[in-house]
C-alpha cells in the first residue's frame, strides 16, 4: 500500500463526518442521488462506498415516506462510526506508511549519492563498501553480474534478458578502492542510464535501465542529421548533371560563386559521376541515401571509363609525386580492371558533412585512390575546394600544411553537428594537475585509460566501442594529468570529467554508435559457426547482408574473429547477390541451386524488390528485359575455399552476367581463452572475495 491510500482514508473519514454533519441540518432528505468513490492501492485493493439518500415528493409525508426518514437516520449513524473508525485506522498507520514509502524510493544515480530505505541498513552498509574491480571491453550485463557476487548486492542489466540495448554495451572498468555507491553513479553518468531500487519478497534489487524518451530522442536527432545529408546528396547529384559540359565562361564564374562545384567540374569529377550514375543505378541509389555499391569499370560504356581515366588522372596529381605516382598511373590506365567503390566503409559513422567517399582499386582490391566528397557549404568543403583548385593550377601535391587548414575546418564543423556532444572545455586544467610518469606505445584507448589509472591511482569509468582502433603513443617521465587526458580527448573524440577520484570518459558520438550496434547474440552465433566450420556458408553470408554497412564497420570489423577475416569486404562487394538470396524460400533456394536455376519471372510480386536490387548491381548495358532472366548459384570447394558463383543467364542459356562468392575463411591459431572476471569489495576490515567465470 502505497502513502496516498493511507491520504485517501484519512479524507474519506473526514468527509464522511462532514456529510453527515451537514446532513442532520436538514428538516427533509434531500432529492435522490447516487454517488460512488473508488479508491486504488497499489496493491489493487478497491474501496467503495456508496451514499444513497431516499427522497420524498413534496406535499404531506406519507406512513412510508416516515419510515424511510428514520431508515435513513439508522443509516447516518452507522456512516458516523464508519468515519471515525477510518480516522482511527489512518492515524495508527500513517507511521508504517511512512516507513514504506521510503523503502520504495527509486535511486537516481545522476545526483550525489544513492538514496537508500531507512530500514535497509543492510543494504546502506553494502553500497560503502569499497570495490576493485576491473574490466576491459565488457559487456553491462557481465560487469552487473560481477558485481552482485564481489558485493553479495542483486544488480540488473535492462528491464529483462531481452533488454540488449543496456545488456550488451560495453564498458572499461578500472576501479581501485572505490565505494561501490560512487561506481554506479559514475556507470549511470558514463552510459546516460539510471538506476531503480526494485523490492520482491524482501529482496531488493538494483536495475539499470535506459529512459526508452532517451532512446527516442537519440533516434530523432540522427534521423534529422541524416535527412539534411540526404538532402545535400541529391544536390550533388544534380549539379554534377548541370556542371558536366561548362562552358569557359560559365566555368569561370563558377569559381567566384561555389569554388567547390568549380573543382569538381575542373579535375573532370562531374563529367565521369554524371555519367556513372547514369550507367548504374546501384551507384546512384548507394550514393543518395549513404548505401554502399561496387561496380567494375570493364561493365562500362567507353566514354565513361575514358571520363573516369582522365578524372583519376587529376585527382592523383593533387595528391602522390614520385614512384608512387607513376606505379598508380599505371592502374588508372589498365581502366577495365578498376574496381569503383560507393562508400566501401560505413558513411554513416563519418561526420555528416562527408556526403561519400568514391574509392577506387584493382582487380586484386589495392587501393589506387579515393575522395572524400564533402557538402559544399561547409567550412570543410570550403577550405578544402580553395586548397585543391591552388594545387590543380599549380600542378602539385597537397602540402602538410594545407592538410592541417582542412583538419582545423573539421574541427568547425564537429561543433555544429547536432548528433555529437558538445566538447568539454578543459583550458583551465585539473585543480590540483598533478604530474606523472607514462609510457605507452602504440596503445589503445583502454592501454591509455589503464596507464593513467596505474599512474594516478584514480578510477576510470568509460563506454568502449570496438571502432575506436586508433592507436597513440605517449612516453614522458613527467607530463600534466590534463595534458594526457585532453590527448584522449582530441584522439578518440571523448569528453572527459574528474568526479571525486574517479575519472570518467564518453565518446561524444555515443548517439550514433548506439544506434548501429546489433545484440551480442547475433555476433556470437556467427562468431561460433566460423570458429566451428571454418567458413561461413552462403545463408550465414546473406544475413549479414541485411546489415547496413555502419552496422558491419561497428559491430564486425574489429571483431576479434571475425574481423580477422575478409568477411566485411566480401559481404560489402557481393551485397545485392547476397540480400537476393536473403529473400527467397528454402524452395526458391533449392531452385536456385538446381541444374535448370531460378527464373525470375516465376517470383511473386513481394520479391520484385529484391530482384531489382540484384539487378541494380550490373550496368545498364548489360541487361535489358529483366523478366526473361535465369538466375543458378553453384558451390565449389578448394583446398582451402568455399566458393559460390552466381550466374544470370537470359531464356535462350546465353550467361551474361558471372559474379564468384569466395567465402572467408579462418584458421583456428590457438584455444579461445575463457573470460573471467576477479576482484573484491572490501568494508572495514573484512574482504569479501569473488570470481565469476
Amino acid at each position: 500500500m502505497g502513502i496516498s491510500f493511507f491520504v485517501l482514508l484519512l479524507f474519506v473519514g473526514i468527509a464522511l463526518i462532514a456529510t453527515n454533519v451537514l446532513g442532520l441540518q436538514h428538516e427533509q432528505p434531500q432529492p435522490k442521488l447516487q454517488q460512488s468513490v473508488n479508491f486504488v492501492s497499489h496493491k489493487k485493493i478497491w474501496i467503495s462506498s456508496v451514499l444513497i439518500y431516499g427522497g420524498l415528493s413534496s406535499g404531506n409525508m406519507s406512513v412510508n415516506a416516515v419510515d424511510r426518514t428514520m431508515k435513513l437516520r439508522s443509516r447516518r449513524s452507522m456512516m458516523r462510526t464508519i468515519s471515525f473508525l477510518c480516522l482511527m485506522i489512518a492515524i495508527v498507520l500513517a507511521p508504517a506508511n511512512c516507513l514504506w514509502a521510503v523503502g520504495r524510493v527509486n535511486v537516481d544515480p545522476n545526483v550525489t549519492g544513492v538514496q537508500t530505505a531507512a530500514d535497509s541498513s543492510d543494504i546502506a552498509t553494502k553500497l560503502e563498501q569499497k570495490a576493485a574491480y576491473q574490466a576491459e571491453q565488457k559487456s553491462v550485463s557481465s560487469i552487473l553480474s560481477d558485481l552482485s557476487v564481489l558485493s553479495g548486492i542483486k544488480f540488473q542489466a535492462g528491464i529483462n534478458k531481452n533488454d540488449w540495448q543496456v545488456r550488451d554495451r560495453k564498458m572499461v572498468i578500472l576501479a581501485k578502492d572505490t565505494p561501490l555507491v560512487d561506481l554506479m553513479n559514475s556507470i549511470a553518468r558514463v552510459m546516460n542510464f539510471k538506476w531503480k531500487r526494485t523490492e520482491d519478497k524482501g529482496t531488493w534489487t538494483y536495475l539499470l535501465y535506459m529512459d526508452r524518451k532517451a532512446i527516442l530522442d537519440s533516434s530523432l536527432r540522427c534521423e534529422r542529421e541524416e535527412t539534411k545529408r540526404n538532402e545535400s546528396r541529391q544536390k550533388v547529384l544534380d549539379e554534377s548533371a548541370q556542371d558536366a559540359e561548362l562552358s569557359e565562361e560559365d566555368l569561370a564564374k563558377l569559381k567566384e560563386a561555389d569554388p567547390a562545384r568549380y573543382l569538381y567540374s575542373e579535375m573532370g569529377f562531374s563529367n565521369f559521376f554524371k555519367k556513372f550514375v547514369s550507367e548504374s543505378s546501384a551507384a546512384a541509389n548507394a550514393f543518395a541515401t549513404g548505401d554502399v555499391a561496387v561496380v567494375n569499370a570493364s561493365q562500362l560504356s567507353a566514354s565513361t571509363k575514358e571520363a573516369m581515366r582522365q578524372f583519376l588522372l587529376n585527382l592523383l596529381a593533387t595528391a602522390y609525386d614520385g614512384q608512387n605516382l607513376s606505379e598508380l598511373v599505371e592502374r588508372v590506365n589498365d581502366v577495365d580492371n578498376v574496381y569503383i567503390h560507393v562508400n566501401r566503409n560505413s558513411i554513416r559513422m563519418c561526420p555528416s558533412y562527408v556526403l561519400g567517399v568514391l574509392s577506387f582499386t584493382d582487380d586484386e582490391s589495392n587501393g589506387i585512390c579515393g575522395l572524400p566528397i564533402t557538402d559544399p557549404n561547409s567550412r570543410t568543403g570550403q577550405v578544402a575546394a580553395e586548397i585543391g583548385t591552388q594545387a590543380l593550377e599549380e600542378e602539385r601535391p597537397v602540402t602538410s600544411e594545407e592538410e592541417q587548414a582542412i583538419e582545423k575546418a573539421t574541427e568547425v564543423d564537429d561543433k555544429a553537428i547536432e548528433t555529437l556532444e558538445p566538447k568539454v572545455d578543459h583550458t583551465d586544467g585539473l585543480t590540483p594537475d598533478p604530474k606523472i610518469k607514462l609510457s605507452v606505445t602504440n596503445g589503445t584507448l583502454a592501454d591509455v585509460q589503464d596507464a593513467v589509472s596505474e599512474a594516478t591511482g584514480f578510477a576510470v569509468v568509460s563506454d568502449s566501442f570496438v571502432s575506436n582502433s586508433k592507436k597513440i603513443s605517449i612516453v614522458s617521465d613527467e607530463i600534466e594529468l590534463t595534458s594526457v587526458l585532453n590527448m584522449i580527448q582530441n584522439t578518440y573524440n571523448y569528453n572527459w570529467t574528474k568526479k571525486g577520484s574517479t575519472l570518467e570518459f564518453q565518446d561524444r558520438d555515443w548517439v550514433r554508435k548506439r544506434r548501429v550496434q546489433i545484440p551480442d547474440a547475433w555476433v556470437d552465433c556467427w562468431r561460433e559457426a566460423l570458429m566451428k566450420d571454418g567458413y561461413l556458408n552462403i545463408s550465414y553470408l546473406a544475413q549479414l547482408a541485411m546489415l547496413e554497412p555502419d552496422q558491419l564497420s561497428e559491430n564486425i570489423s574489429d571483431d576479434s574473429v571475425l574481423g580477422d577475416t575478409t568477411l566485411t569486404d566480401t559481404v560489402t562487394d557481393n551485397r545485392s547477390l547476397l540480400r537476393f538470396y536473403a529473400a527467397l524460400s528454402a524452395s526458391e533456394r533449392r531452385a536456385l541451386s538446381s541444374p535448370k536455376g531460378l527464373a525470375l519471372s516465376n517470383l511473386d510480386p513481394s520479391k520484385q524488390t529484391a530482384v531489382t536490387a540484384l539487378l541494380s548491381g550490373y550496368p545498364s548495358t548489360l541487361l535489358q528485359d529483366d523478366n526473361e532472366f535465369v538466375v543458378a548459384v553453384s558451390s565449389s570447394q578448394t583446398l582451402d575455399q568455399h566458393i559460390y558463383t552466381f550466374k544470370i543467364t537470359s531464356a535462350d542459356g546465353q550467361t551474361i552476367i558471372t559474379s564468384q562468392v569466395v567465402a572467408p575463411s579462418w584458421k583456428k591459431s590457438k584455444e579461445p581463452t575463457a573470460k573471467s572476471c576477479s576482484g573484491s569489495v572490501q568494508h572495514n576490515n573484512d574482504t569479501l572475495q569473488g570470481e565469476n567465470k
